[in-house]
Formats: C-alpha cells, sequence, structure tokens
C-alpha cells in the first residue's frame, strides 16, 4: 500500500471459476485510490480469501461478509491464522452467503495474523469477501513502537 493510512475494509472479488481458499488474492489491487486509504478492493481474482492483519498495529475484526455463489450450496469456512502459520476455526458454515458481526471490541488479530475465508467450491457467479477492521495493537504511553 503506498500510504500510512489504515485501511477498514478489503473486499476481495473472484471472477467465475475463482474460489476463497485462504490464499492472498491474485488480483487488481485498488490500492490506496479508495476513499483515501480506507477501502481496498482486489478485482478479477482467481483465489483469494487471506486478509492480513498490519505488520505493526495488527487489527480488530468488526466483520466479515461473503457471498460465494456455487452449483450447490459450499462450506464457507473462517478461520485465523497465527504468525506460526497455525489455523485456528472460528465458524464453518453451509450456504453461499454468510456474515460474522462481532460486539465490543472485536476479533483482535496480533501483528502479521490474518483472518482467512475458504470456500469448498469454485463460484459460478461473481463472489466477493470483505472484511472491516479497526487499529487493533496499539502502542502504550510511553513505550516505543517497534
Amino acid at each position: 500500500m503506498t500510504t500510512s493510512v489504515f485501511t477498514i475494509c478489503a473486499t476481495h472479488e473472484l471472477i467465475v471459476g475463482g474460489q476463497f481458499l485462504g490464499l492472498a488474492p491474485d488480483g487488481v489491487d485498488s490500492d490506496a485510490a479508495l476513499h483515501q486509504g480506507r477501502q481496498r478492493v482486489w478485482t478479477a481474482c482467481l483465489r483469494a480469501g487471506r486478509f492480513t492483519a498490519h505488520a505493526t498495529l495488527g487489527a480488530r475484526v468488526q466483520s466479515i461478509l461473503w457471498n460465494a455463489p456455487a452449483a450447490a450450496p459450499p462450506t464457507v469456512t473462517v478461520s485465523v491464522v497465527d504468525d506460526a502459520g497455525i489455523a485456528h476455526l472460528v465458524q464453518a458454515s453451509a450456504g453461499a452467503s454468510g456474515s460474522l458481526i462481532f460486539g465490543g471490541d472485536g476479533l483482535l488479530l496480533l501483528p502479521n495474523w490474518a483472518i482467512t475465508v475458504a470456500s469448498s467450491l469454485p463460484c459460478n457467479a461473481v463472489g466477493r469477501a470483505t472484511v472491516c477492521v479497526t487499529p487493533g495493537w496499539q502502542v502504550m504511553p510511553g513505550y516505543p513502537a517497534t
């Protein structure tokens, strides 16, 4: 990203035949062009679904929304992947679309942790997954940032 603005919403958009695999998006990145860098959208993805937290600040996930239309109802799994690469299941659900809303302070992701969205089937129409966050890992007053 070419700006120091903290991105609030990130969206991965799949083409027909694309699949959420919990991987970094391979499509075209809007970079910092949308809403002064507060939103990023990757379009024309064949694979996607990995949303990595800020390398220094981490993030607090407020919501995850997905639509993964398929020929049959897919199973969509949402997981947290820690910095050791270990996936921790948050939810698995049957159906093409759904959402998770985290109340209170949200779901904390430490720096470089990730949320992954994975679908058991490829999309037969355009699919999208969006993760909305707020800054998470905060530096306490009097302590240097690392």
